[in-house]
């Protein structure tokens, strides 16, 4: 084997042993996601909708708590409107379900960092993406 096949097999191997290594724990993700968030894109199967999303949601904020309770609060037609519950990340990190008192919604998290929380809903064939910002 030459040997710059040897450092390629080498650096393969480290990269298998360490990259699941990489993937954040369940309490990182809850330090990330607990806190205000508010819309700074919003798409429905691709196209920008963030312009009539805000007209009609003012304020929209997106809360998480480190206790697992959330709360969404808009003003939708000069009337105040919250939703709260409690919230859960899937098993493997990768969703994330928000349980109000008369319903279930899922979230797949295409991005979550420090400032940026990326996630999508799909719902009767239709994408929602919902692309926040730390309040």
């Amino acid at each position: 084997m030459c040997r710059k096949m040897k450092y390629v097999a080498a650096l393969s191997m480290l990269c298998i042993l360490f990259l699941p290594a990489c993937k954040p724990t369940a309490d990182e993700s809850i330090s990330k996601i607990s806190r205000a968030w508010q819309i700074n894109k919003y798409y429905e199967d691709n196209l920008d909708r963030t312009a009539a999303f805000k007209s009609t949601n003012k304020n929209y904020t997106l809360q998480f708590f480190d206790d697992l309770k959330f709360l969404q609060f808009a003003v939708v037609n000069d009337t105040v409107r919250t939703r709260s519950g409690n919230w859960a990340f899937s098993t493997g990190l990768d969703s994330l379900y928000l349980y109000g008192t008369t319903d279930t919604s899922r979230y797949f998290i295409r991005l979550l960092r420090q400032k940026n929380l990326n996630i999508r809903r799909v719902q009767s064939d239709t994408t929602y993406d919902y692309l926040m910002i730390d309040y």
